[in-house]
């Protein structure tokens, strides 16, 4: 039986290289990748990170980075999944002046949310 590891985050879980002009790290250096490698053929690591996520703040000019919406996007197009990994999203920290209080009471609503959703099939 292989399991299933759904990471979902921001620029961090993308493997976004700073100052790189918006390259990514190969899969060499990339956390889920070196994850992958480390947990072997009987899991199946996603990586679902997007430059920008927010936790669920509507960013006008880029409405595909709602981290609630694509969240709930990702758990039903992976099905089955066995472990999520939500890595904290800061974006909503940085650009719309939340506390990470905030930003973490967020997140517990999302996983709730999830829950409360899931739909077996």
């Amino acid at each position: 039986m292989k399991y299933t590891i759904l990471c979902y985050g921001d620029s961090n879980t993308y493997g976004y290289v700073p100052a790189g002009g918006g390259k990514r790290y190969d899969e060499d250096t990339r956390w889920t990748c070196l994850l992958q490698k480390q947990l072997g053929n009987d899991y199946h690591v996603i990586e679902e990170g997007c430059g920008g996520r927010t936790t669920d703040v509507d960013d006008p000019d880029a409405p595909w980075k709602n981290g609630m919406s694509g969240l709930l996007i990702s758990l039903h197009s992976h099905k089955p999944i066995d472990l999520i990994a939500v890595i904290r999203i800061l974006m909503p920290v940085i650009s719309y002046h939340l506390y990470p209080y905030d930003v973490h009471n967020i997140s517990i609503r999302v996983l709730h949310r999830r829950r409360r959703n899931h739909a077996p099939g």
